[in-house]
């Protein structure tokens, strides 16, 4: 039908003009999408955030007294905070959002719990570990006592 009232070269002609339309559109489109998501992403400061949390993990991931259980929490508070970025940008609506953010906050409490009762309990255990250290340091303090006595009396007696 189309064929009859254009020629072949009108309809490359067109059909090329379309394609370049499009592609235009599209790349508007995702420019769009990216400096909305930007906006977004500055509004609700959640690049410092994700920062924080990032440095954070790195800090824990060079302590050895970290445990794996930890590293699993913060893995999923980063999902939670991206989760709420996401319901932002979908527009979802407001009681949504402040659903989501309040599921956040207490998902980020019961981690911040978790967290303070593990560094209490390694806390615990690292000044155990302190005061059986200084007791040795004292067990070898008296034992170089002791080996100097023992040199002394040695040297003593082969005189």
């Amino acid at each position: 039908m189309l064929s009859n009232n254009f020629s072949t070269s009108s309809l490359f002609r067109y059909l090329s003009l379309h394609l370049c339309c499009a592609y235009k559109v599209v790349t508007s489109l995702h420019a769009n999408i990216e400096d909305e998501f930007e906006s977004l992403f500055l509004e609700t400061q959640v690049g410092k955030i994700l920062d924080m949390e990032e440095q954070l993990v790195e800090e824990q991931s060079l302590d050895p007294l970290f445990s794996d259980k930890l590293e699993a929490s913060i893995g999923s508070r980063f999902v939670s905070r991206v989760f709420l970025l996401y319901s932002f940008s979908k527009r979802a609506s407001s009681m949504d959002v402040a659903w989501n953010f309040l599921t956040v906050k207490e998902t980020e409490i019961q981690f911040l719990r978790a967290m303070l009762e593990k560094a209490e309990e390694k806390m615990l255990l690292v000044q155990a570990r302190i005061n059986q250290l200084k007791k040795g340091t004292a067990e070898v303090l008296g034992s170089t006592d002791v080996v100097e006595k023992l040199r002394g009396s040695i040297s003593s007696y082969q005189t």
